[in-house]
């Protein structure tokens, strides 16, 4: 989040996994994916982390979103623990409060 906050390409990307990675292929590839499909992330006014589960070397975040418009979201972050003891971001399913997105 903070990394987003202060456009550090470089930070956002190495918190995504590998293949994540791969797909993106560079840091503002990375962002640039950020900036276009998960807009309230990138640019947001709060964060509330809410409930996660997590075992097994997988982990799973809530996220209450309000982005720069006042508008609520939901966030489902997935983690996994990778072999070298860092956690990274697998994925994020983005809905908007109050539909059925």
């Amino acid at each position: 989040e903070q990394a987003l906050v202060h456009d550090d390409a470089e930070k956002a990307f190495s918190f995504a996994a590998p293949n994540i990675q791969m797909m993106m292929r560079s840091p503002e590839g990375f962002m640039a994916m950020v900036q276009q499909g998960y807009a309230p992330v990138y640019r947001h006014r709060s964060f509330e982390f809410g409930e996660s589960e997590g075992q097994d070397g997988i982990f799973a975040q809530k996220v209450r979103i309000i982005d720069d418009k006042g508008k609520p979201w939901d966030a489902l972050y997935m983690l996994k623990q990778f072999p070298d003891g860092v956690w990274r971001i697998t994925g994020c399913v983005l809905s908007e409060v109050g539909t059925d997105a």
